[in-house]
């Protein structure tokens, strides 16, 4: 009897602590805010999934003096899954203006940190959160547009340039554990009614 509980407490251990691996999908391993890395223009990563739920996260890297709104040299990032817009925004990342999130269908959260080095000397947006995926196929597509009406629609990358770091997409962890969890909460109520 000891070890049938002990059996189902570890059960019930491994459902509630053996999170997902994460799972890097993306990287452009970009490091050096004076870097020229990516422009105007924009990317696809192609991944298969499971339907349903996921856990996204990945940093935007500013590089040099990418801009938020409101300053006239405004930058957009756009995040497209399945050819639907699910998150842009606007962040100053050492170019001046303000940080602004123009779309976000599915509520993630952001952090936006300039490099401590002063002006034009980049940055790093944060940006986590769950999304809803295809079974089998599908595609984040990144972009990068410059609509302030100073900037004439591109800088280059002399003066602004962009990455994306360790993008992650791993399947919610809690509801994969859940039916091992039931199982085991029912086998400890099983045996104690039998012994009672």
């Amino acid at each position: 009897m000891k070890h049938l509980l002990a059996a189902s407490a570890l059960a019930v251990t491994m459902a509630l602590g053996g999170a997902v691996q994460a799972a890097v999908i993306h990287n452009d391993g970009a490091t050096d805010f004076n870097g020229t890395y990516r422009g105007v223009g924009s990317f696809d990563v192609n991944f298969a999934g499971a339907a349903g739920p996921s856990a996204i996260s990945f940093d935007i890297f500013g590089a040099r003096s990418v801009d938020g709104q409101g300053n006239g040299y405004d930058d957009l990032f756009e995040v497209m899954l399945n050819g639907t817009t699910v998150f842009a925004g606007l962040f100053n990342m050492s170019g001046g203006g303000t940080n602004a999130v123009t779309t976000n269908l599915y509520g993630w959260t952001w952090s936006t940190l300039t490099n401590p080095g002063g002006s034009f000397q980049g940055g790093l947006t944060s940006v986590g959160g769950v999304l809803d995926l295809l079974a089998g196929a599908n595609t984040l597509t990144f972009s990068f547009t410059s609509p302030g009406p100073l900037n004439g629609g591109n800088q280059g990358v002399g003066d602004e340039s962009w990455a994306i770091n360790n993008l992650d997409v791993s399947p919610v962890p809690v509801p994969a554990g859940l039916p091992l969890l039931a199982g085991g909460l029912g086998l400890l109520a099983f045996l104690r009614r039998k012994t009672a």
